[in-house]
């Protein structure tokens, strides 16, 4: 808006293929040492989506596998295994 330019792009290149949480809480394990396979939920209404859980420098990142639309700041995110809530964090960027 500031430049008054229009991006356009084809939809394989929309979407996150990460983000950075911040206020992570870990409820039914301990804040794996390296990476975690896990399923995410974004919003209530999304289905969990496939994706690795990162630790790194007191960092969590979350890495999907394949690109997602419609990740914003200050969203919640979900981590599971099966059925098991493993914790989550906001979405910083």
């Amino acid at each position: 808006v500031a430049n008054n330019r229009i991006l356009a792009g084809t939809r394989a290149l929309a979407g996150s293929e990460m983000v950075v949480l911040r206020d992570v809480v870990w409820t039914s394990i301990e804040p794996p040492s390296d990476k975690r396979s896990c399923r995410v939920r974004l919003s209530y209404d999304r289905k969990a989506l496939p994706a690795q859980i990162i630790v790194r420098d007191g960092r969590v990142v979350v890495a999907f596998n394949e690109r997602v639309l419609g990740v914003r700041p200050g969203q919640p995110v979900v981590f599971y295994s099966d059925k098991l809530v493993l914790g989550g964090g906001i979405v910083v960027g």
